[in-house]
C-alpha cells in the first residue's frame, strides 16, 4: 500500500483556514484501487460512517479536480476513489502544487470603494446575496443554501431600521441597516453584514454600505483568516 501524506493550506477557488493544518493522504490499495482520503471523525454512535472533519476541505478538493476536469466517485466520508492510479497521481501533483504553508496568524484584508449613483440600485439588490455567497466561500459551505429566518422592519423609532437573520446549517448571517430617507420617502439605507458566530481558525467576514440612491456611496469588506483573503475582498466589493 502506498500511504504519502501533504500536511499544508492553500486554496483552489475554495480557500483553507490559512493558519490550520490540513492532511491529505495518497493511497493504493494491494489491489490497485486508488484513492486520496481527508480525516473525518464519528457523530457518536458505533453506527454511524462519520463526517468529514473540516468541511472547507472537502470543498477545496472538489473544486480543484473538478478544475483538473477529474471524474472521480466518493466512497466513505473523506475518501475519493479515482478510475486508476496515473489520475490520482496527477491529482496529487495539481494538490501538492497549490497548497501553502499555514500562516502563523490568521491574515486579514480589506477592500472598498465609491458606489455611484448610476450603479446604486444594482449594487443594493445584489449586496446580501453576494455577502452570502463570500460567507459560503470562506466556510468552505456546500449543499443546502442559506435561508432567511427573519427580516424585519421598524418604523417606531425616529429612524426607520431593519434587522435580518440569514442561516445555513449552524452558519449565522446578520444584517443591521438604518434607512435614509427624508419627506420623500427612503432613498437607500446603511448597513453592517456580519457573521453571527465565529468560524475556526480566526476566518471571518464583514461588511458596510451605505448607498443612496439619488447619490451612491461606499461598500466595504474585510476577509479574515483565508489565504486569498484580498482577492476575495476585491471581488466582493466590484459587484455591480
Amino acid at each position: 500500500m502506498s500511504d504519502a501524506h501533504r500536511h499544508a493550506s492553500g486554496t483552489a477557488g475554495a480557500p483553507l483556514a490559512a493558519t490550520r493544518r490540513y492532511s491529505f493522504t495518497h493511497v493504493v490499495t494491494a489491489e490497485g484501487e486508488a484513492k486520496l482520503k481527508i480525516p473525518f471523525c464519528q457523530r457518536g454512535s458505533w453506527d454511524d460512517f462519520g463526517i468529514v472533519e473540516h468541511p472547507e476541505q472537502e470543498v477545496f478538493v472538489h473544486r480543484l479536480l473538478a478544475s483538473l476536469g477529474v471524474s472521480v466517485r466518493s466512497g466513505y466520508p473523506g475518501e475519493i476513489l479515482f478510475p486508476d492510479v496515473a489520475t490520482l497521481d496527477r491529482a496529487w501533483a495539481a494538490l501538492e502544487a497549490a497548497l501553502q504553508a499555514p500562516s502563523a496568524a490568521p491574515p486579514a484584508a480589506s477592500a472598498q470603494r465609491r458606489v455611484s449613483a448610476d450603479e446604486a440600485a444594482v449594487v443594493s439588490a445584489a449586496l446580501t446575496a453576494r455577502f452570502l455567497d463570500l460567507v459560503s466561500t470562506v466556510a468552505g459551505l456546500s449543499g443546502e443554501p442559506f435561508a432567511c429566518v427573519h427580516d424585519t422592519i421598524d418604523t417606531s423609532g425616529p429612524e426607520s431600521t431593519r434587522t435580518a437573520l440569514w442561516r445555513r446549517g449552524e452558519v449565522l448571517v446578520g444584517i443591521a441597516a438604518t434607512a435614509i430617507e427624508s419627506g420623500r420617502g427612503v432613498h437607500g439605507e446603511r448597513c453592517t453584514l456580519t457573521l453571527g458566530i465565529k468560524l475556526a481558525d480566526g476566518r471571518d467576514v464583514s461588511a458596510c454600505a451605505a448607498i443612496d440612491a439619488r447619490s451612491g456611496g461606499d461598500l466595504s469588506v474585510t476577509v479574515r483568516g483565508v489565504l486569498d483573503a484580498q482577492a476575495l475582498a476585491e471581488r466582493f466589493v466590484a459587484i455591480g
